[in-house]
């Protein structure tokens, strides 16, 4: 199928690009399994630059739109198309005819109707965010809502689960709000937000496998230690312990779980040389000694979002291309 950028827009040729596939998805132009032009074929096409090209591609794979494939290019994901948004996608289609109508008859141009209307939602969306993402630290909260912005190409506030507690906050949530966080989590976000009327959604997300290479590494006389805030060591402590166990491939290899408080000596708990790993939890990360940190046995958790649990949330807060 033919794409086509326009040089005078203030939207970057490769977000252009990007929006123009999601769309052509979701509506099923482009079905599961079809096969996206080369980025050699787009080059030519459109005049961009290769490495612009394989960006797109990259951010599409990471929504969980197409899958890469060595020498044979990009596919559309089996699981990705148009099922998920048709309602959704009439209504926009009928909201966009009635739209363009009513601006031919006020005699005024549609582009310049559309960079009014962008600046309008900025103002409207910033005091009443209808998307956010949550989690229970600060540097989770930014790097997934960032990403997740980029993904979808729309703006997703980002909110610490201590913001979250806080009056003025409280204040910007209310029915039509849905807020992101991870699946491990939606106990506690849905006491954080009862009485709001705001919507959590579960968001699944993989270990990163080079965190899971470090923990298998470990030498055989020594044990992994998992640090956890006290009030999370029961719940979310024991599920992640039992996890990582499920993916580590050394069945005799002890782990432990421990809270903040049965730590007596933090600054050296890696020198004692009874544990080969130690991981403590993004909530606690905060508290750990500097020299702590540095230590090469010493790590928090490090997760990437689950491609297709994001393109399932995507549907349900309805985010259409």
């Amino acid at each position: 199928m033919k794409f086509i950028v326009g040089r005078a827009s203030k939207i970057p040729v490769h977000i252009q690009l990007q929006d123009q596939i999601k769309l052509a998805i979701a509506v099923g132009r482009l079905r599961p399994g079809e096969t996206l032009p080369s980025v050699r074929d787009l080059e030519k096409e459109l005049k961009v630059g290769k490495n612009s090209i394989w960006r797109v591609y990259k951010q599409l794979e990471k929504a969980g739109l197409v899958v890469l494939w060595q020498g044979k290019g990009a596919q559309v994901r089996s699981d990705a198309g148009v099922h998920k948004f048709k309602d959704k996608l009439v209504h926009c289609e009928t909201i966009s005819d009635q739209t363009l109508q009513r601006l031919t008859r006020l005699q005024i141009h549609p582009s310049s109707f559309l960079y009014y209307f962008q600046e309008y939602l900025l103002r409207a969306t910033n005091d009443r965010p209808p998307l956010i993402f949550a989690e229970c630290n600060r540097t989770e909260t930014e790097i997934f809502s960032q990403q997740i912005s980029e993904l979808w190409s729309i703006e997703i506030k980002g909110l610490t689960f201590d913001s979250l507690k806080t009056q003025p906050t409280r204040k910007l949530l209310n029915k039509g709000t849905k807020v992101i966080s991870n699946v491990y989590h939606m106990d506690e976000m849905r006491e954080l937000l009862k009485g709001t009327g705001a919507e959590p959604i579960g968001l699944k997300f993989h270990w990163d496998r080079r965190l899971v290479k470090r923990i298998e590494n470990v030498s055989e006389n020594s044990a992994v230690l998992l640090v956890f805030d006290d009030r999370d060591q029961q719940r979310l402590g024991r599920l992640i312990l039992e996890e990582f166990r499920s993916l580590v491939n050394r069945p005799n290899l002890r782990m432990l779980l421990k809270g903040m408080s049965d730590i007596t000596d933090l600054a050296n708990l890696h020198r004692n040389g009874r544990y080969g790993f130690i991981l403590f939890s993004n909530r606690v990360w905060h508290l750990v000694p500097q020299e702590l940190k540095r230590s090469p046995i010493v790590s928090r958790p490090t997760l990437q979002i689950d491609p297709a649990s994001l393109e399932e949330v995507r549907g349900r807060v309805g985010v259409v291309c």
